[in-house]
């Protein structure tokens, strides 16, 4: 997969082959390199990894479910793919290397808002739905933050427990419903459309999770802070 270039950016970057390929992917990397990546951000060769690569938030995966993430990584069909190894045109995107991450104990799935904030950092929910800069300031999960795509420009929604911006009216059942909408998709296959129906959103993804997981992270979400912050849908650009 090709990411665009973004302003910052010197370059667009394309996704690396993870399956066990010993040479064109990860087939010959150990596990604790693997783990590395994951968490630290090092790559095989000690280059630290661009953050499209989202370890700052994967450090906080638990031990027990880094270890899993490896081992299904590890199953993965070896596909021979080479592709180019990113150049970092200007020194904005050398990163620095991060301390070791420290060992993680397994989330308590019985404290089911900590569980939901476990996997909303995860998932990156903070990130994709926290503009970083308006008018009134930084506004954690108030939405606003714009993706340019191929297609226009999307925008993420206030997804604080606002009654009236946000999902503050939602039910449990209207979360697992929206979510769950797409499950038919990874089920069945999802319909082929353009670059103008691409959504940032990861449904696909968000629908194999289990109805606790989800309602774990609804529950989470409406513990943050209500902001009264509309959204407005920008046409395409």
């Amino acid at each position: 997969m090709v990411f665009p270039r973004e302003p910052g950016m010197g370059q667009a970057i394309t996704s690396a082959n993870i399956t066990s390929d010993p040479q064109s992917g990860i087939g010959g990397w150990s596990d604790a390199l693997k783990l590395r990546a994951i968490r630290d951000g090092i790559g095989r060769d000690g280059r630290v990894l661009n953050e499209r690569m989202p370890y700052r938030r994967f450090r906080h995966m638990s031990d027990e479910d880094a270890f899993s993430l490896v081992a299904y990584l590890n199953t993965l069909t070896p596909v021979k793919h080479e592709l180019p190894r990113p150049k970092p045109l200007f020194a904005g995107w050398l990163q620095k290397r991060l301390p070791p991450a420290e060992s993680v104990p397994q989330p308590n799935r019985a404290n089911t808002r900590e569980y939901g904030r476990y996997l909303a950092t995860l998932g990156g929910c903070r990130g994709c739905h926290t503009a970083s800069r308006t008018t009134i300031g930084r506004v954690e999960y108030g939405g606003g933050r714009r993706f340019h795509m191929a297609g226009g420009t999307v925008v993420s929604s206030n997804i604080t427990p606002d009654p009236y911006t946000g999902i503050g009216r939602w039910s449990d059942a209207d979360w697992l419903g929206r979510v769950y909408q797409y499950r038919e998709y990874v089920e069945r296959g999802s319909p082929k459309v353009g670059p103008e129906n691409l959504t940032v959103m990861p449904w696909l993804g968000l629908t194999q999770l289990e109805p606790e997981d989800l309602k774990a992270i609804f529950a989470y979400l409406r513990t943050q802070k209500a902001v009264y912050r509309p959204i407005v849908l920008h046409p395409l650009e």
